[in-house]
Parts: C-alpha cells; structure tokens; sequence
C-alpha cells in the first residue's frame, strides 16, 4: 500500500508562511497512524516530529493516545506552543465526534 503525503500552507498573520509537509509512515485502520513531519516558518525549520495516534476499543468508545516526539530548533518553535495547539486540534476534533462542531 502506498502511503499518502500531506503538505499545507498558510499565511500567519500575513506575516510569513507555515509549511507543513507530513509523511505517512503507518496506517492501521482503526487501530493506528504513525507520520513524521517538518514545519518550516518564514522558511526556516522550526521543527521535526515523528506523532503516532492510536485508537483503542474502550466499553462505550474509543480511546485515543497522542504520542509526540519533537525536535524544536532555535526557539522558534517550543513544547508548550505545541502543547497548545495540538490540544486545540484535539478540542475542535472532540467537538466533531459528539456532534458540536458549528454548534
């Protein structure tokens, strides 16, 4: 099975642009995802992170375990503004699966 690539800009603040370019290393349906990527800022790499999801059967639901590994190079990318913003994606996709999103 060939394995898909990810890539994504965007203009923050329309100050510089984010690039994201992930690949997949792994993918088990409804069981796991396994990707490393790099994000660059204003065409600088501010970081290198290998993330694996798992999901397991639960009694009433799946759980999910997000496991990242990151390599954040010369301040311009941190654990704690990563922290943030994967809880965020985290939140917005908990609001998907209960139905709430647009709410």
């Amino acid at each position: 099975m060939e394995l898909p690539v990810h890539n994504w800009r965007q203009r923050v603040e329309t100050v510089h642009e984010e690039t994201f370019n992930a690949i997949y290393q792994e993918l088990v349906p409804e069981q796991r995802i396994v990707c490393t990527y790099t994000l660059d800022s204003g065409g600088i790499r501010i970081s290198v992170s290998i993330t694996t999801i798992e999901l397991l059967k639960v009694e009433g639901g799946t759980k999910l375990i997000f496991t990242e590994q990151g390599a954040f190079f010369d301040g311009h990318d941190t654990l704690e503004m990563r922290e943030h913003g994967t809880n965020v994606m985290l939140d917005a996709l908990g609001q998907v699966v209960e139905g709430k999103a647009g709410a």
